[in-house]
């Protein structure tokens, strides 16, 4: 067979680590791009939001030493990160 295995170690760290970090950053950008008004404003709140919400969910993911959560949870705050520096220096216009 050919191809690449999705149960192999760094086939699943890729698909963990890409899909969080799109997560986050969709939540933010398509949250903000969907506000009437005040888009950057509504851009930073999400952020804050998604901060939280990653916080609590690291904190058992921590207790259990689940791993792929923990990268999962790490991913996504910085696709949260990436997306609202971008936002924050024009870089994306909303």
């Amino acid at each position: 067979m050919q191809g690449v295995d999705p149960n192999s170690f760094l086939s699943r760290t890729f698909i963990v680590f890409v899909s969080h970090a799109v997560m986050g950053g969709v939540f933010v950008y398509a949250g903000a791009k969907v506000s009437p008004m005040h888009h950057n404003v509504v851009a930073y709140i999400l952020a804050g939001v998604a901060l939280v919400m990653a916080g609590f969910m690291l904190f058992p993911a921590f207790m259990v030493s689940d791993y792929w959560a923990i990268l999962g949870g790490l991913s996504l705050i910085l696709g949260v990160g990436v997306t609202i520096y971008a936002i924050s220096v024009g870089e994306v216009e909303l």
